[in-house]
């Protein structure tokens, strides 16, 4: 169901889907006190058996093909936001080498099949032939898809907290693949599907877990946003013409109504779970705390992720691009992981938590807490 109304300020383009619906507000069972949060919320969140557990051989190729398309996006973003500096002869003829090197290692053997549908046509397009909206933005999302992947194989010591960015550049560096010595797209995939690094280096399932916990919690209070919008857009439609109002009103499904009714509350009960159960670093105004900036994960370990208080703001007062970026950035990393889970597509099918219930939502097991 698409909604094509939104609040002043918001992303154009905001969807809710009916079946996200249930899980956007809290169980209907008795809350857990806070000293039982963590036990209840390890019993509570099982997740159905794995379709498809992907392997170190898997994941080594899946990065490789998001390393070259995203030094693809490089060379597309640098053509669109730096023009000018490609326009002479010399600027022309480095970005033309650098996207025929990309086109020859995304022609050799090892990764040519290993692409989606998607990721071949934006490969098969000609140079300067990606669109911003289109192509540019959603492309710049698969930063996080790396980072997920490369922390997945243990390449990537951390996994920053939701609301920060994977540092691009240690993105690159890490694997160590140069589309132009394609030896090491060779080297890097070997190592993880025959090679030594085949066994033992993937991280353990706990570790997936509890990522996945904290990346759900984010993941909904986007969706949650997405409420709150709605519900002030139709408070400000009050304002408004009587007529359309009412039929602004009645297009409204009966399920959403009664989301947007509770969201507030929905909102605060989230905060205070997922601050007992790690999730998040700080609630303010009853509210997921975040930067009001873009921060990036300055792998200086756990004080990376202890900002004054100063610094942050509650999420419904962030900014609308912090708010499009902190969507963008758990959807991301929870589409990666249930890829990896062999739960969805790539970059097809919709973003599903990896657990049968949300992790804010969790219910409690008293009996075993005890």
């Amino acid at each position: 169901m698409r909604l094509s109304w939104h609040r002043t300020g918001a992303p154009a383009a905001r969807w809710v889907s009916p079946s996200l619906l249930p899980s956007l507000l809290p169980s209907p069972s008795p809350s857990p006190s806070p000293s039982r949060l963590t036990a209840a919320a390890r019993r509570g969140m099982a997740t159905e058996a794995p379709a498809q557990v992907k392997t170190a051989g898997e994941i080594a190729k899946r990065i490789a093909c998001t390393q070259l398309l995203l030094t693809r996006w490089a060379v597309e973003d640098f053509l669109v936001n730096r023009s000018s500096d490609a326009q002479d002869a010399e600027g022309k003829k480095r970005i033309e080498d650098s996207y025929n090197v990309i086109q020859a290692a995304v022609a050799h053997p090892v990764v040519a099949q290993q692409f989606t549908l998607l990721e071949h046509r934006l490969l098969k397009k000609p140079l300067g032939a990606w669109d911003t909206e289109d192509d540019l933005v959603p492309v710049s999302a698969r930063w996080e898809s790396l980072g997920t992947l490369l922390w997945l194989l243990k390449t990537l010591d951390r996994f920053p907290s939701p609301h920060r960015a994977f540092p691009r550049d240690l993105l690159f560096r890490t694997s160590g693949i140069v589309p132009a010595h394609v030896d090491t797209l060779t080297g890097f995939t070997d190592y993880f599907a025959t090679g030594a690094g085949a066994q033992g280096h993937v991280q353990p399932t706990h570790a997936v877990q509890a990522a996945a916990n904290a990346v759900e919690a984010w993941w909904w209070r986007a969706k949650a946003q997405t409420v709150l919008e709605m519900k002030l857009a139709v408070e400000d439609a009050k304002h408004q013409d009587a007529a359309q109002y009412a039929a602004f009103k009645k297009s409204i499904p009966s399920g959403l109504v009664r989301v947007m009714q509770s969201i507030e509350q929905a909102i605060e009960l989230a905060a205070t779970r997922s601050l007992a159960e790690g999730y998040i670093q700080l609630v303010v105004d009853k509210d997921f705390g975040v930067p009001a900036d873009t921060p990036a994960d300055n792998g200086a370990g756990a004080a990376a992720d202890d900002d004054a208080p100063p610094a942050y703001v509650a999420y419904r007062a962030a900014p609308a691009h912090r708010l499009w970026e902190l969507e963008m950035q758990s959807a991301t990393r929870l589409r990666a992981l249930g890829w990896y889970r062999g739960l969805t597509g790539w970059d097809t099918g919709e973003v599903k938590p990896l657990n049968v219930m949300n992790a804010v939502w969790a219910p409690a097991n008293d009996d075993a807490a005890s």
